[in-house]
């Protein structure tokens, strides 16, 4: 079976490899936390080795986009990063489908995000869908959510994301092999200091491990970076 890098040392580690074809990943935070920042870096890293990488973009722009893998130093040969950017009132399941029949060799879809993709379909069947299109093409889909606020939650020091808060988003826990959610400590609990704990809380994979991937955040290239030592423990829990 393919397997496709993400280019983040620790994650693949913990995803005994990378992602593997026919595979239903989801990346979900609440806004500003680094779902669409994560997407494009994995999917920047992917294209500079190699992969085709189909990238349908609902909020940036194609120069926004270009520009965050500029800051990221990231090396694309041509050809290898398709980007859609059109609105998501203009693409459905149909046109996803219609594009990857088109760009054929592609090797890895990115959908980004899921709240503003295919506004006639509500949210269960909009991930039925594209879980269903990645088993029909054997291609992965990585698909970014917001993930709805909890009842004060993020005024306290021990708010930590978990499945529960994806359970209220469609079907995307019963449909994803893999749910990553990008985690910062100083954006959860409105402070930051020296022992605040950045990094990928993996809450489901299929194929290997789930807990914590401490990595540390870098607001300047807008990705996460990798610190030493390593943690696997759920910050909060």
């Amino acid at each position: 079976m393919k397997v496709i890098p993400t280019g983040i040392e620790r994650l693949d580690i913990a995803l005994k490899g990378g992602l593997r074809e026919d595979t239903f990943t989801v990346i979900a935070s609440r806004p500003g936390v680094g779902k669409s920042s994560l997407a494009l870096q994995m999917a920047g890293n992917m294209a500079s080795h190699g992969c085709r990488v189909l990238f349908f973009s609902f909020e940036m722009t194609v120069t926004q986009i270009n520009e965050r893998l500029h800051l990221q130093n990231t090396s694309i040969p041509n050809g290898f990063f398709v980007i859609e950017d059109r609105p998501g009132t203009e693409i459905g399941i149909e046109q996803v489908s219609e594009t990857l029949k088109q760009y054929k060799d592609s090797d890895i879809v990115f959908i980004d995000y899921l709240q503003l993709f295919d506004y006639n379909r509500n949210c269960y069947d909009k991930v039925t869908a594209l879980k269903d299109l990645s088993l029909e093409t054997g291609v992965p889909i990585v698909l970014t959510s917001q993930l709805r606020r909890r009842d004060n939650s993020f005024d306290t020091d021990t708010w930590v994301p978990d499945l529960s808060d994806v359970r209220k988003t469609g079907s995307l826990e019963q449909n994803a092999n893999v749910i990553i959610l990008p985690y910062r400590k100083g954006y959860h609990t409105q402070h930051s200091s020296a022992n605040d704990h950045d990094g990928l809380i993996i809450a489901k994979n299929t194929y290997g491990e789930t807990g914590f991937v401490d990595l540390m955040w870098d607001n300047t290239k807008r990705m996460f970076v990798a610190v030493s030592p390593s943690t696997v423990t759920i910050p909060g829990s």
